[in-house]
């Protein structure tokens, strides 16, 4: 036994210039109810009772990402899945997409007028997608009559991009007025 250490150390090292001191614990897990130690092999805590053998339920703490993408998604479900007023959903998404964007550069100072500018941007994106359905549609409908639908693809990939054009120059007209 070195000096000053108790039985249930042990060296080793064999004489080594660095020692390397272990302890001997016999495995132990923690009650999650009351904390108390009790040996692996038990299947109930020695102090309270509690059931040892199921492990103990995480708790899941939503980022703030997270958290933003549960809230936008109950606007949805609310508005638009339960009620049918997608444009009300989209403003209200929209809304607090620009909310969100001008409080992230809040050193620029707050403007109000990022929300009805984000809910314009938010209603545009729900009638360019029904917009998009629609035309989409009518070329399944096409097709099911055995028609050829070249000409309503071709007008619905030029339209597709006009309005990807149009919502990149919107977006970019909001972030140059609100920076």
């Amino acid at each position: 036994m070195l000096a000053g250490l108790p039985s249930q150390f042990t060296s080793q090292g064999g004489g080594k210039s660095a020692l390397e001191v272990r302890l001997k614990i016999s495995p132990m897990q923690k009650c999650s109810y009351c904390g108390s130690a009790n040996k692996d092999d038990v299947d109930s805590c020695s102090e309270c009772g509690t059931d040892l053998s199921e492990p103990e339920t995480p708790i899941i703490l939503p980022t703030p990402h997270r958290a933003m993408s549960g809230f936008l998604q109950s606007i949805w479900e609310h508005f638009a899945v339960k009620r049918r007023q997608f444009y009300v959903a989209g403003f209200l998404i929209g809304a607090l997409g620009g909310l969100v964007g001008t409080m992230r550069h809040a050193g620029h100072g707050f403007s109000w007028a990022c929300l009805p500018a984000g809910g314009a941007m938010g209603v545009g994106a729900v009638w360019l997608l029904s917009f998009a359905e629609k035309l989409q549609g009518r070329i399944d409908r096409e097709r099911a009559k055995g028609n050829p639908a070249l000409l309503q693809q071709a007008v619905f990939v030029v339209l597709g991009l006009i309005s990807l054009i149009v919502v990149t120059l919107l977006v970019g007209a909001v972030c140059v007025y609100l920076l």
